[in-house]
């Protein structure tokens, strides 16, 4: 009687975060192989990838590899007395739904897959809110107004306080003054890598989680300068709504504020602490 082989494919958890600037983040791929219906023992497995969508990446994979696909630890692994074998998968910088392939070694074409979702839950900031815009989308990335929850409403709260301050001022002093704030980068739709030159790649070490937001005064004042004269009351919103002090120099990893020159970036701590 011919041997009938067959081979099932399954990741647990089947849903894991981007690896990047947070850790690396794994997942187990589990084969099983039956002969006759039977687990078969002591048979070898080679196992593949590749990287179906990247969502928030519309530009070419090309030159991507393993930031857009992730790695398997081992190409091949032979199962045990119950016609199993796992390896691990260390998923992707760039967020991605990833096809794993297991093909029985000799058997050409008896082969399982499972995918695994590389991705980061997130809500979105409205296109405008009081007080605010949000505006720079990147080219090829879709939309980049992507943020934790708590990022959100950090957001919200300091364009709501910024616009409370420029309400207060007199007639005069308004005079010429940005009344919004200009949302530009938060992350891209699933999270992970955001390569704003499309090469796999930084710029942007950061924007992977949904917890970094960049922030600018919209316009010019009276002069023809970038709206510095209001700068310092957005510093005080961010301050207040943060609880952290302006950095000049020194961007804390877990909370706070980095002055980036015609910018700030904001990060808020992550829900239930922890990097």
């Amino acid at each position: 009687m011919p041997e009938t082989y067959a081979v099932s494919v399954s990741v647990v958890p089947a849903e894991v975060l981007p690896s990047g600037t947070k850790a690396v983040q794994t997942a187990s791929v589990r084969v099983h192989v039956t002969r006759n219906g039977e687990p078969a023992l002591a048979t070898g497995v080679q196992l593949g990838l590749e990287a179906v969508s990247n969502p928030g990446h519309a530009h070419a994979a090309a030159g991507g590899g393993a930031v857009c696909a992730g790695y398997l630890a081992l190409p091949v692994c032979v199962t045990d007395n119950g016609g199993n074998c796992e390896v691990t998968y260390q998923a992707a910088q760039a967020a991605a739904t990833v096809k794993i392939t297991a093909e029985l070694a000799g058997h050409a074409g008896v082969k399982g897959e499972a995918t695994v979702q590389v991705k980061v839950n997130l809500g979105s900031f409205a296109s405008s809110g009081n007080g605010y815009v949000f505006e720079g989308q990147v080219a090829n990335h879709g939309g980049n107004t992507y943020g934790a929850g708590n990022l959100v409403s950090a957001g919200a709260a300091i364009a709501q306080r910024y616009a409370d301050y420029v309400a207060d001022l007199s007639p005069e002093q308004q005079a010429g003054v940005a009344t919004r704030l200009r949302f530009t980068d938060a992350s891209l739709e699933w999270g992970g890598l955001y390569d704003i030159y499309s090469t796999w790649g930084p710029p942007h070490s950061y924007h992977r989680y949904g917890r970094d937001l960049d922030i600018a005064v919209v316009g010019r004042d009276s002069a023809g300068n970038l709206a510095g004269v209001r700068i310092e009351s957005l510093r005080i919103a961010m301050r207040e709504v943060l609880h952290a002090e302006v950095q000049s120099s020194v961007f804390p990893l877990s909370g706070g504020i980095l002055n980036e020159g015609d910018h700030y970036h904001i990060r808020v701590l992550e829900v239930g602490g922890g990097e």
